[in-house]
């Protein structure tokens, strides 16, 4: 019986199926991004963006995937700020665009108060919209009670959202505080995963942006989701987020990187 042969390129990659370790980034150069070390305001106001990274099986094959940029405006004296949030991510076929409104309790968790969201999926073979889903869906949370369009379902407290996750850690990396203890996760502002956990693993050194720097590091579990693992450096900046085969990486530069690829689509 003859061996079958591979096709060239296809499965190559020595780490494909392998969770994603901060070492893996840095030996595929994913670490290799512009980085201001300077003060940052973590109490504030600030923005910032990080590029979604997918490990491929194709060693050759793009692993930017996209982006996300959060911009957060807190008003003086309020207990209420602002998120501001953009991601865009490649498909096979497609670029899926996500924006989001988000008005947030000054709390430990960024507890989500009432939000518009708009998803766009829009095809590489024409400029216009492909299928335009939840445009403007509003929703809002009331107490325990989750409030999307015209249903109602409670909801176990506290709560926050992938979205509003990278505020609350850089706040908890200045406070002190060990853990974010149990909530409830709107991710996406949708899907309900109850009973998330965030707790501190101490202080390490990871190479990032040619150099090496202090971190603090957590780790994330809870029911319906993969670990997260969070790089917090000393100033309060999230830089690095990691679960399985994927990561979010502190990177200023990534929407020029995107649109770079998207015009060999």
């Amino acid at each position: 019986m003859k061996e079958k042969r591979k096709k060239k390129g296809h499965n190559n990659n020595p780490h494909w199926r392998l969770p994603l370790t901060i070492e893996a980034l840095a030996q595929y150069g994913a670490l290799d991004v512009e980085y201001a070390s300077g003060a940052f305001d973590a109490q504030g106001s600030w923005q910032l963006t990080w590029e979604i990274w997918l490990l491929t099986p194709n060693i050759k094959e793009s692993s930017h995937h996209g982006y996300v940029q959060i911009k957060k405006t807190l008003p003086k004296g309020s207990d209420t700020f602002n998120l501001s949030v953009e991601q865009q991510m490649i498909e096979q076929h497609s670029l899926s665009v996500q924006k989001a409104e988000i008005t947030c309790l000054n709390d430990r968790f960024a507890t989500p108060l009432k939000w518009t969201k708009n998803f766009d999926v829009r095809s590489f073979n024409s400029d216009l919209p492909i299928n335009r889903i939840g445009l403007d869906k509003k929703g809002s949370l009331q107490g325990n009670q989750l409030i999307d369009g015209q249903t109602r379902k409670k909801i176990a407290g506290p709560v926050s959202c992938n979205w509003c996750l990278p505020d609350a850690l850089q706040r908890l990396s200045l406070n002190g505080a060990k853990e974010l203890p149990l909530f409830t996760l709107l991710d996406e502002l949708e899907k309900i995963k109850e009973e998330q956990h965030i707790r501190f693993l101490g202080q390490r050194q990871i190479p990032f942006a040619g150099m090496e720097v202090t971190v603090k590091l957590y780790q994330h579990t809870g029911r319906g989701m993969l670990p997260y693992f969070y790089y917090i450096d000393l100033q309060g900046r999230l830089l690095v987020a990691l679960s399985g085969m994927q990561a979010f990486i502190l990177n200023p530069q990534v929407k020029s990187l995107l649109k770079k690829r998207l015009k060999h689509r």
